[in-house]
């Protein structure tokens, strides 16, 4: 995962501010999102989560408009439900906290996080017919969380949350409805060393941006399976162009044009005589969508939130909804030229609802 490489470059830079360790138990209830899932959810999921961060104290100019956010790692590992059908996953899960709220002894959070996950029971045709959710043991892991967090002394903190945790393969492998389990948590914090107000560093410079409009285009790839286990993959082809908005230095509204290219809809629709023609079998395979997006800046890593209309799309094959969903994790490499040019590296996991559509890598460059 894209963020499980970059964030230690993050991390290496803010090894001298406050150093933490949490821990946490999670327990819920995996939700049936599809009728077509076979296996039982009515068994409770339980879970663990230990985590080592580290506070920003605002040694880079981010830290402070970011509201000196917590970067860390997690290892979670949980009890799905059915141990026959299910079994436990266990993960590791880089992530960011950002800070909400802060009044005297109390602090909410929000932590965002994306990793991998190795799942120890997955589909079968003979052994394990019923999990059609999981179909692969490694998996990607994404999780949100809201946590509320209370001073007890000066080395230790309790909190309490609400989170949803995602796993899926992205469609690279059949069946693969995912799993989602939305829990409670309970939790301890120790900190080696408690931050004080008077210890955050505090920049001059403002938080509005320089330059309010730029531009970025991307090419993405990614493999799926199609509607027969153990059947050959596709590849499909993504491109994108977008207009950015900086509304400040830590926050940017996108807005954007995306094209699909899916040779699986394509071999599909011509061998099954869908078109009439192969100029309509690749219409057929092609996907047209606008989006509407929102990125958060981490320094050189960012998050985008975004959500996208398909349009122009009669011929397209297989279409579940008319809208889907994307969440992405982009590292910016150094600025080149005058005026600057930033190539990216991204990673992005598209849904329609709850059930992912692909995991795709990509390159691009704003400018």
């Amino acid at each position: 995962m894209l963020i499980t490489i970059c964030l230690p470059m993050l991390l290496w830079g803010q090894m001298n501010d406050a150093f933490l360790l949490e821990s946490s138990i999670h327990f819920g209830q995996i939700v049936k999102h599809r009728e077509t899932i076979n296996f039982p959810v009515d068994q409770a999921s339980f879970g663990i989560e230990l985590s080592t961060k580290w506070q920003t104290r605002g040694r880079k100019e981010w830290h402070q408009h970011q509201r000196y956010p917590k970067m860390g790692f997690s290892f979670r590992a949980f009890k799905l439900g059915d141990k026959d059908v299910l079994g436990n996953a266990f993960g590791i899960l880089p992530n960011v906290s950002v800070n909400l709220f802060r009044k005297k002894d109390w602090e909410l959070f929000l932590q965002l996080g994306t990793g991998m996950a190795w799942i120890t029971n997955r589909f079968h045709p003979f052994d394990n017919p019923e999990n059609n959710a999981i179909s692969s043991n490694l998996n990607n892991l994404t999780s949100i969380k809201f946590y509320l967090e209370k001073k007890l002394n000066t080395q230790y903190n309790i909190n309490a949350g609400v989170s949803f945790t995602h796993f899926s393969n992205g469609g690279a492998k059949l069946p693969n409805l995912g799993i989602n389990i939305p829990t409670f948590s309970l939790g301890l914090t120790y900190l080696k060393e408690r931050v004080a107000p008077k210890d955050y560093f505090a920049f001059e410079a403002p938080k509005k941006a320089p330059f309010k409009l730029s531009f970025e285009a991307h090419a993405d790839l990614t493999l799926q399976e199609i509607r027969t286990f153990g059947g050959p993959r596709y590849p499909v082809y993504i491109a994108g162009l977008a207009g950015k908005y900086d509304l400040n230095k830590i926050n940017r509204l996108l807005l954007g044009y995306e094209y699909e290219y899916n040779v699986s809809m394509y071999r599909f629709g011509w061998y099954i005589f869908q078109y009439n023609s192969e100029k309509e079998a690749r219409q057929g395979a092609s996907r047209h969508m606008i989006f509407a997006g929102n990125e958060f800046l981490f320094g050189d890593w960012s998050l985008i939130l975004q959500s996208g209309l398909y349009l122009f799309n009669k011929r397209s094959l297989l279409l579940p909804k008319e809208f889907y969903f994307k969440l992405s994790t982009r590292y910016y490499l150094p600025p080149l030229g005058r005026p600057a040019t930033r190539f990216f590296i991204n990673l992005s996991i598209k849904s329609h609802l709850f059930v992912a559509d692909y995991m795709s890598f990509g390159l691009g460059a704003s400018f």
